[in-house]
């Protein structure tokens, strides 16, 4: 057996072993194969055209000069990535950081805030070619020793897809909506639901949760049970989890 696969598999055996506890409580059940980074940035990302990078903080592609090296590569060859963030003060500022680093490929990205509960990994998701037969994706790992990515089974992957995909499918309808009932009067002419309504349209992610906070709001500042009806039946086709 030649060294390489050698380390490959006590790389799996000892990730299976590491890990095993948290695989209990994850919906990542079981796992069929393990690599080191450089595995998967030679035989995957070299041939894939759009990456999706599910993140908790998007630190790495921002402090990390071999990945910074690595996306501005991808950036020279054409490819597009898309980005998945939790709506946080780390993540604000990381944006930040990465349209300054990365501020003359502008149009092959785009950043996209989700609830942070959605993401529901070690540490960060990397998805190849969503919308082709080719897809695959991995979970991160970070061990005492190395970073190490678990490939997703293909059904556990396409949920991912799924889920992540409907954050941008929607968008333009969730603003949409939010510019229509910001017209309306009473809304208009309410300074909290006005900017309820704004922060919504610059973050349209929804879940149960938020969608219920936000009617409370409506509730709190006196807009029409007639008006907080219409708006919950609008939006309700958009809710997530």
């Amino acid at each position: 057996m030649h060294s390489y696969e050698k380390i490959e598999n006590i790389i799996r055996e000892t990730i299976k072993g590491e890990f095993e506890k948290y695989f209990k409580h994850t919906n990542v059940q079981s796992i069929s194969e393990v690599y080191t980074i450089d595995h998967v940035s030679g035989t995957y990302e070299k041939s894939a055209r759009k990456i999706w990078v599910a993140t908790m903080t998007l630190d790495l592609d921002v402090n990390d000069s071999s990945i910074i090296n690595a996306v501005k590569n991808n950036y020279s060859q054409g490819k597009e990535y898309k980005y998945f963030i939790p709506d946080n003060y780390e993540c604000r500022a990381n944006e930040e950081m990465y349209n300054k680093i990365y501020n003359n490929y502008m149009d092959q990205f785009e950043i996209i805030y989700i609830p942070e509960e959605s993401i529901n990994l070690f540490e960060e998701i990397v998805i190849y070619d969503y919308d082709t037969i080719k897809k695959v994706g991995f979970t991160l790992v970070t061990t005492e020793t190395d970073k190490l990515y678990i490939k997703l089974r293909k059904d556990i992957l396409q949920k991912k897809i799924d889920i992540l995909s409907s954050f941008f499918q929607h968008k333009g309808d969730i603003m949409r909506l939010c510019f229509e009932y910001s017209q309306r009067s009473e809304i208009k002419n309410n300074t909290n639901c006005s900017y309820i309504l704004k922060q919504l349209n610059a973050n349209p992610f929804l879940t149960k949760r938020k969608l219920k906070e936000i009617i409370s709001k409506f509730e709190s500042n006196n807009i029409s049970k007639e008006c907080i009806a219409d708006f919950e039946n609008s939006i309700n086709n958009f809710v997530m989890g």
